[in-house]
């Protein structure tokens, strides 16, 4: 594999873009409100009424999916604004699970690796990493380790032209990683973040996920906290390792999350309605940790704190 992309949304040309605030009611989304137009082609490929929407059709109801989700994420229109627009574009189904077997691998790539792979070739990525992982957390200074972390999360978006993640250069380029180091990556790419419970040395999933991908054995460098997010990679054992783990003191309101996640399964579901929640996860993971990081800023700021700055 020469590189890694999305399937679902590639990226938005910022030559021209100046620095601005878009919108003030979510200032820590940043890019994330730039999302790539559906195509009635890529609607036809896996259309899901009959007879098809017309293009015109479709090109209005993309449009406005685009605009109704600015506004609800931004907090000027209510939750369920999307739902009409959604039924109308036959997206409205219930989540599909990822029934692919999991990758595994005995490795471990730090987080610090990640972090720097990513700024290799997001050199700004230290400027937003913060604000896109950690959400209202950002405005305050962070220990070292959590503005590692908010890089190594970036690592896995697609960030680059045409969707391309930034570990899918570090990982292509000449002279290439070593071997053990590439195929980490490799699993770690393919292993979706997801909200757990610790329950001891085990890991349970807080939100719906593939039984698959989900670690049977003893889990390694866990950390002293009831909830963490992490992409939980699978060993041979059956146990498993993490990247990309972020503590939480408690675990947050799931069906908070779940509400909030919901239009990243829709947003993505626009360009193919074959899409998994886990596919949805492994593209979307940056919203996932700043939904959990802004629950905890409104009910468990104090705890949070003391918790990362241990």
């Amino acid at each position: 594999m020469s590189r890694w992309r999305t399937a679902l949304e590639g990226s938005v040309d910022y030559n021209d873009v100046f620095p601005t605030l878009l919108h003030p009611a979510d200032p820590w989304a940043g890019d994330e409100y730039d999302m790539t137009v559906a195509t009635h082609a890529g609607y036809l490929h896996c259309c899901p009424h009959d007879p098809p929407l017309s293009a015109d059709a479709h090109t209005a109801l993309d449009a406005r999916f685009r605009d109704t989700y600015r506004a609800v994420l931004s907090g000027a229109e209510p939750w369920d604004a999307l739902a009409p627009i959604v039924s109308a574009l036959g997206l409205d189904f219930p989540l599909k699970l990822d029934r692919r077997p999991g990758p595994t691998d005995p490795g471990r790539v730090t987080d610090a690796v990640l972090a720097e792979m990513c700024e290799d070739y997001v050199p700004d990525i230290g400027v937003v990493a913060l604000d896109r992982v950690l959400g209202p957390f950002a405005e305050e200074p962070q220990p070292r380790w959590l503005r590692v972390l908010a890089g190594a999360v970036m690592s896995f978006a697609p960030l680059l032209r045409e969707g391309v993640m930034p570990l899918s250069r570090a990982v292509a380029k000449k002279p290439r990683p070593p071997a053990a180091l590439s195929a980490s990556i490799r699993a770690a790419v393919r292993t979706p973040p997801m909200l757990w419970h610790v329950e001891g040395d085990r890991l349970r999933p807080a939100l719906p996920f593939s039984d698959r991908l989900v670690p049977k054995g003893a889990v390694a460098n866990l950390p002293d906290a009831p909830a963490v997010v992490a992409r939980a990679v699978r060993a041979p054992d059956g146990g498993a390792w993490l990247a990309c783990a972020l503590p939480l003191p408690v675990c947050p309101d799931l069906a908070i999350v779940q509400r909030r996640m919901w239009p990243e399964v829709w947003r993505l579901r626009r360009h193919d309605i074959r899409v998994t929640w886990e596919d949805v996860l492994r593209d979307r993971g940056e919203a996932l940790y700043r939904t959990c990081s802004e629950w905890l800023w409104w009910h468990e700021p104090d705890a949070t704190r003391e918790l990362w700055r241990r």
